[in-house]
């Protein structure tokens, strides 16, 4: 089992799917010689397991060396903003899903444990990024997976922003938002606004205007090591990972950068390609398109 023996399973909230995939894999990785540990959440939908209970909070207090996240890339990002101090080594299993962030899907289950099993497998590592705003009057830093995107705190009204590259403007202008991703969330918001795909290789920021008034500002890829600088000419929200909303008052800056952080990701046999879960993505699948 090389240096894993100690898994946390996370499942998708409210998800029944989810929780058979996650309690066939206790059952699966306890035969072979795994010591398990659940999320409450998991334990309470089932009469057992009681014994095996672990919330977020202790994950780091037992050494855990995996976690194993069964679901969608909404429970993972929910995930990595509870575990705010950093995470161990991941395991991500989608179901029924579009899972950009995920290698593997619930059938190739029995393959991905024989690969624990013998060791069979690589870490590939996330960029995390970082963004400094003021909450409630307080300099606050916190860490993204995904997108940090800024919205007029009036939804139904346009966002007039400037955006600074370093201490360079790179462009004002007004649009519904402005968004910067990384190279893991450029898949997610971003493309959806007309945003470039990026190879995942690549690290590196997008800035994407979202329905831009002008047609000239056109989405911008930085280097990760550039600090961008977003100045909102209203009061507006930023809302990052599509998870936390933070208030920001017109003319405050949201300052964001690459962090020292990488989350690590279990890859190897039986994987979903780059491609597989690009054309899933744009297809929308299972959404929109049911394929073969």
């Amino acid at each position: 089992m090389g240096s894993i023996s100690k898994i946390w399973i996370k499942a998708k909230r409210n998800d029944e799917k989810s929780l058979k995939v996650a309690l066939r894999l206790v059952d699966l990785l306890e035969k072979k010689g795994f010591k398990v540990y659940l999320d409450p959440r998991i334990v309470k939908q089932t009469e057992k397991y009681a014994d095996r209970v672990l919330d977020e909070k202790s994950v780091s207090n037992k050494n855990i060396d995996l976690i194993t996240v069964v679901g969608g890339d909404g429970t993972l990002l929910r995930l990595f903003h509870d575990l705010s101090n950093g995470m161990p080594l991941l395991l991500c299993i989608n179901v029924d899903s579009i899972g950009f962030l995920y290698d593997y899907d619930y059938h190739d289950i029995d393959r991905v444990i024989d690969m624990l099993v013998k060791g069979g497998f690589s870490v590939k590592r996330r960029k995390v990024g970082e963004v400094f705003l003021s909450k409630k009057g307080k300099k606050e830093k916190l860490y993204f997976l995904n997108e940090v995107a800024v919205f007029n705190r009036d939804f139904f009204n346009i966002l007039k922003f400037k955006v600074y590259l370093e201490d360079e403007l790179l462009y004002k202008g007004r649009a519904d938002a402005i968004v910067v991703a990384t190279t893991t969330g450029a898949s997610a918001y971003a493309l959806s606004s007309n945003g470039p795909v990026i190879d995942p290789d690549l690290e590196c920021f997008v800035i994407t205007p979202v329905a831009p008034f002008s047609a000239l500002l056109k989405p911008v890829v930085v280097s990760p090591r550039k600090k961008i600088r977003i100045v909102p000419e209203d009061n507006a929200i930023a809302i990052i990972d599509g998870y936390i909303k933070i208030f920001i008052k017109s003319g405050s800056e949201v300052k964001i950068s690459a962090s020292d952080r990488y989350l690590s990701f279990i890859t190897g046999e039986c994987r979903k390609t780059f491609s597989e879960k690009l054309t899933n993505r744009l297809l929308d699948k299972p959404w929109s398109f049911k394929l073969g």
